[in-house]
């Protein structure tokens, strides 16, 4: 059976300006920060968890994994939920499973424990990996929607720059389980202000149940259009080129170019930097070009980039000026990719990011098996024309899907 969707309350007119619906932006800004560093946070600390958890880095790296597998789940019933009955009320929910998730691992005595951490963070994930940009898609309008993607992909970002060194930093004087806790304290507090500044889009109640066919239904119209389908290819290709790339660029600079941990560090802050970078220059886009131009060509950009930073070992600033390249123009490719996603498709915007969000992870778990295999049998260079075709089909995907809906 399915559902007839309910009506939203209140019926409001998305915003044509970033001041008009500042609140909402702020409030978008930080779930999306926080939701990033819940992945991140785990990584500085392996070396104390391991210690006083008795376990391995690889144990621990399954402790993501579960939160990844989770999410990509959660996140293709959240969607559709999320565009019938509210945003906010999902929003709310995953952010609390977020504080959960940090005063969980603040509070584990052994790895079965941390490993339950999963749970939560896995509900987190599945609930805001996506519905940040849908509902900055449903509230905004013209170009202050580009601009609120840019500041909300930024805000992605900006947690592995801005939030790993003060997590980091404060482990010296309140230990990895006092970081956790106050973080989780913190994600209480920011759960209350967020959930004032978002707007109440609660449903009138039809009498209607959400069941899995339903579910299941909202996604025909995406499956049954080419175009989209097209679209979300280059997700996919986009999400093995570019997480490929992040998964293994560390051991890239400390196998081939010799870096030290702290000057791998050096080089991923710059790179992070030059995210943000690029996410905040593509919401000030100006130009006669088409958004799926821009959105391909910085693809394209982004795959001869990391072709010159993987190749180029005995000449270590071409490597960094490459990763350079590499995360200004898929930073700024991605805001305007999912611009485009946003006016391209034939459902809600939660349906149709929810779907992208699991695609890139199934993407990015691809990009770390296949990029395993290429270094294993064939060493980096192959690696790095593997991850640029990648990112040159990922391109013509975009291009092909948008201009034959005339978006190009």
């Amino acid at each position: 059976m399915s559902l007839e969707p309910p009506s939203v309350l209140p019926a409001t007119k998305p915003y044509r300006s970033l001041r008009e619906g500042k609140r909402v932006l702020y409030a978008l800004c930080a779930t999306s920060f926080m939701s990033t560093l819940m992945y991140s946070s785990l990584a500085p600390f392996f070396s104390e968890l391991e210690r006083d958890l008795n376990t391995s880095t690889p144990a621990l790296g399954q402790v993501v994994t579960v939160r990844l597998l989770l999410s990509a789940t959660l996140a293709l019933i959240a969607g559709p939920i999320a565009d019938r009955y509210g945003y906010r009320r999902l929003i709310v929910l995953g952010l609390l499973a977020l504080s959960v998730s940090f005063l969980t691992v603040a509070m584990a005595q052994t790895y079965l424990m941390l490993l339950v951490t999963g749970i939560p963070g896995g509900i987190a994930g599945g609930t805001l990996s996506g519905l940040p940009i849908a509902l900055v898609a449903q509230t905004f309008a013209g170009e202050a929607r580009l601009k609120a993607m840019s500041y909300t992909v930024a805000a992605f970002s900006s947690s592995t720059i801005l939030g790993i060194p003060i997590l980091t930093s404060a482990s010296a004087w309140i230990g990895w389980r006092g970081v956790f806790l106050a973080c989780g304290l913190v994600a209480l507090f920011g759960t209350v202000a967020i959930f004032r500044a978002l707007p109440d889009d609660r449903t009138i109640d039809t009498g209607a149940r959400i069941s899995f066919r339903s579910v299941l239904t909202e996604y025909k119209p995406l499956l049954a259009d080419s175009e989209m389908m097209r679209l979300y290819g280059a997700t996919f290709l986009r999400s093995i080129g570019w997480l490929g790339f992040l998964t293994y660029f560390g051991a890239f600079l400390a196998d081939e170019v010799g870096y030290s941990t702290r000057q791998i560090g050096l080089v991923y802050m710059v790179s992070g930097v030059g995210y943000l970078i690029g996410s905040l220059v593509a919401g000030r886009r100006r130009g006669a070009a088409s958004i799926a131009v821009f959105a391909a060509v910085m693809t394209l950009f982004t795959g001869l980039a990391v072709l010159l930073s993987m190749t180029m070992a005995a000449h270590p600033w071409l490597v960094v000026l490459g990763v350079c390249g590499v995360t200004i123009s898929s930073s700024f490719a991605w805001v305007m990719f999912t611009a485009l996603l946003s006016g391209m498709t034939p459902v809600g915007q939660g349906t149709t990011m929810s779907l992208n969000s699991t695609i890139v992870s199934i993407g990015s778990a691809s990009g770390g098996i296949v990029g395993g295999i290429m270094i294993a049998a064939a060493g980096y260079t192959v690696l790095a024309f593997g991850l640029a075709i990648a990112l040159i089909g990922s391109a013509l995907l975009i291009l092909q899907g948008a201009r034959r809906k005339g978006h190009a």
